[in-house]
């Protein structure tokens, strides 16, 4: 396994008792001193030997805009810890039908009508004195309790390998989670900048850039991504936007894909 510490100034991790687990590993260690995030990615990339690497647009935020188009979901939870057994069946359906209730009652809250919505109903079960537990679906309408034991059986085996049908079965808890689809979000084509677009990024300017010991301080074009084309540009570069900052180190080619997405490929020259 190859294993890289980015940050060790003082060279102290070599002295740490904990270090001797990484033995017969291949260890990488760096004591310069990098605060910049980018450069650090970039050190990290080389020693992965990853060749290609992808910058969304909006990439400072990426991780919002993801968080906005994922499904809607509401999940209600209830301790129920009981021996699984048919005399039960009554009991799990009423404590389901609350948990319903509770998750259709949250996603009103965010109008979210629940006849579109898709419902799933999940049983927290295990071996009896087992401290963990596995979730098992339960299908809607009436609840086989024999059907459950055996869905819990069949989950054993395929998470541990085995199953043991003789023991008794306890439910540790019951769920209900409410999820409505999204769905995409549609991508817009940014091959075509404007011209008010590229006189923002500020024109053609130039930094010092430190690179490491290999380069050394480079003076390396500042651009933004709509300076950037499909024939792509030679490093090193900054790319800077409003939400981020891309490194490309020399010897890596930047392109720009009709999405606006930025391609970053290393071991390759104009």
């Amino acid at each position: 396994m190859k294993v890289a510490i980015l940050d060790d100034y003082h060279d102290t991790v070599r002295t740490l008792a904990c270090f001797r687990q990484l033995d017969g590993h291949d260890v990488t260690i760096w004591n310069d001193h990098i605060q910049d995030v980018d450069a650090l990615a970039a050190r990290l990339a080389d020693m992965m030997e990853m060749c290609d690497v992808i910058i969304p647009p909006s990439a400072g935020v990426f991780s919002a805009f993801g968080l906005l188009m994922s499904d809607l979901e509401h999940e209600s939870v209830q301790g129920h810890l009981r021996p699984l057994n048919e005399a039960m069946a009554g009991e799990l359906a009423a404590r389901f039908d609350e948990l319903e209730e509770s998750v259709a009652a949250l996603m009103r809250q965010d109008r979210i009508g629940t006849a579109t919505a898709q419902v799933t109903r999940m049983a927290d079960l295990r071996y009896a004195g087992q401290a963990h537990e596995l979730a098992v679906p339960v299908p809607a309408g009436r609840i086989d309790v024999a059907a459950l034991a055996r869905a819990f059986g069949d989950e054993h085996e395929r998470n541990y390998g085995h199953r043991a049908d003789a023991e008794s079965v306890e439910c540790v808890a019951l769920r209900v989670i409410g999820r409505l689809a999204v769905g995409s979000a549609p991508l817009l084509d940014q091959s075509r900048s404007s011209q008010s677009e590229r006189a923002a990024s500020g024109g053609a300017k130039t930094r010092s850039a430190y690179f490491g010991a290999a380069h050394g301080l480079v003076e390396t074009p500042v651009v933004g991504r709509v300076d950037l084309t499909s024939a792509g540009r030679q490093g090193p570069l900054i790319i800077e936007e409003y939400d981020t900052t891309v490194v490309v180190p020399p010897s890596w080619i930047a392109r720009l894909d009709l999405r606006g997405n930025i391609h970053l490929h290393a071991g390759e020259s104009l």
